[in-house]
């Protein structure tokens, strides 16, 4: 798969979408779980040989799939290229039970990846949930970051706010505050509905990592080619600097 191409999140409604089984964004075969209780013995017996008609599929550009869900529909879809399956009950997948959502950082400290790694497997069932964890995983990563910044009292706008006078970039404090809204509103309102905006919270795993990277990982690569440098030249720096 083309490393630029971005990823189609899983959707029983979509034709295509990112495989949860060979990763490859791909198209599917839907099938639908259908069958009938037998009276006499009190039997259920499926039949999943019924395959989804494709001309309730919407138009190609789209790529949706016009399908009506009922209460406790059981679907299976059928990757075009690994021939893997994947069952859904209704809109959630049930196997196979893993995320398809990006992992985290491998510069994420272990405390807030604990906590990520969290948000990941719960987002298929609360994406409200997902919003409020990730808000504690950023309120936890600010005070093991390397500006001196201590938690204080769980405000999380208060240590923002410390980290813009330290001077980091204008797009991480608007990631930052985007992260602690939502994940607030998941928790004391309802003015958003974050289970109808499920996109909304992948952006707020993709802003965790690229906060990691840019506040961890840049920093740390920087300063291991700035230690390269010949000490005199450093101290030539430090001098240029207090004056």
């Amino acid at each position: 798969m083309d490393k630029n191409t971005k990823d189609i999140q899983p959707s029983i409604y979509k034709k295509s979408f990112k495989c949860p089984r060979c990763k490859a964004n791909t198209q599917h075969v839907h099938f639908r779980v259908d069958g009938e209780i037998n009276q006499r013995y009190n039997v259920y017996r499926a039949d999943i040989n019924k395959i989804i008609d494709p001309s309730k599929y919407v138009d190609e550009g789209d790529n949706q799939a016009n399908i009506e869900i009922k209460d406790w529909d059981l679907y299976i879809t059928v990757c075009t290229v690994c021939n893997q399956y994947t069952i859904w009950e209704n809109e959630i997948i049930i196997f196979p039970f893993e995320s398809s959502i990006a992992e985290p950082s491998p510069d994420m400290p272990k405390e807030v990846k604990d906590i990520y790694e969290e948000a990941r497997q719960v987002y298929k069932f609360s994406p409200r949930a997902s919003a409020a964890l990730l808000r504690l995983a950023i309120e936890t990563l600010i005070p093991l970051l390397d500006y001196g910044i201590k938690k204080e009292n769980n405000n999380l706008n208060k240590m923002i706010g410390e980290l813009v006078n330290k001077g980091i970039p204008d797009h991480i404090q608007q990631g930052l505050d985007i992260i602690r809204y939502y994940g607030n509103d998941s928790i004391h309102t309802a003015e958003i509905n974050l289970e109808e905006r499920k996109d909304t919270v992948l952006f707020l795993f993709k802003f965790s990592n690229m906060i990691v990277d840019e506040l961890i990982t840049k920093d740390k690569e920087i300063k291991s080619l700035y230690e390269l440098i010949p000490d005199g030249v450093i101290n030539g720096i430090e001098k240029r600097d207090n004056t």
